[in-house]
């Protein structure tokens, strides 16, 4: 391989410490590599440089507290269908639990009757903690009398069992924060709970 030597231009100045450098193909190869690493991260000609990369929005966790594993599953598949992330819990005392270990949830689906520790049980816990307060709660219960309980704990939205799939997800996207970057998909099955 042949070496070419250039000369630095006789219009610049040189910082002193090298006034008469030669430069080397090798030189040359370097810095040209150099300015292409630099380009390829550079923004397109025209374009902004911004702060950090804008987030991905993350799809809004949903707690749902049903003894009936059944109608548990079920509503975590129509939700998960739709795009939300779920967690389940059998009754009050493991969603408290489960509450301590993940972020908070952006609603809560409950029932009212479960063993252990019921729906109205678990309210009476679950709202003396400040970080919750904010926090919908939809309730359910297999009898229409649940909607007068559901107003009494203070439950923010109430769905009869068994629930259609329109009423969940209009009862969902109605409670969950609208200004939310998260856009639930239009998946949806078109089905009701048994």
């Amino acid at each position: 391989m042949r070496k070419i030597t250039l000369e630095p231009s006789k219009n610049r100045k040189g910082c002193g410490a090298c006034p008469r450098k030669k430069w080397t193909s090798e030189d040359v190869g370097n810095v040209l590599a150099f300015l292409l690493r630099m380009s390829a991260s550079a923004p397109p000609h025209g374009a902004q440089k911004s702060g950090p990369r804008p987030r991905t929005p993350q799809p809004p966790l949903i707690f749902i507290v049903d003894d009936d594993a059944d109608n548990r599953e079920l509503l975590a598949e129509l939700l998960q269908v739709d795009g939300y992330v779920c967690v389940q819990a059998a009754d009050g005392s493991e969603a408290l639990q489960k509450l301590t270990q993940t972020p908070v949830p952006a609603l809560i689906i409950l029932d009212l009757n479960m063993p252990e520790l019921d729906g109205p049980g678990f309210m009476q816990r679950f709202l003396v903690e400040p970080s919750f307060a904010t926090v919908p709660v939809v309730i359910l219960s297999g009898h229409a009398t649940g909607r007068q309980q559901a107003a009494e704990l203070g439950a923010d939205a109430f769905l009869v069992k068994p629930v259609a799939a329109t009423a969940l997800y209009e009862t969902v996207a109605s409670l969950i924060n609208p200004a939310a970057e998260f856009v639930p998909s239009l998946r949806r099955p078109s089905r009701q709970m048994s």
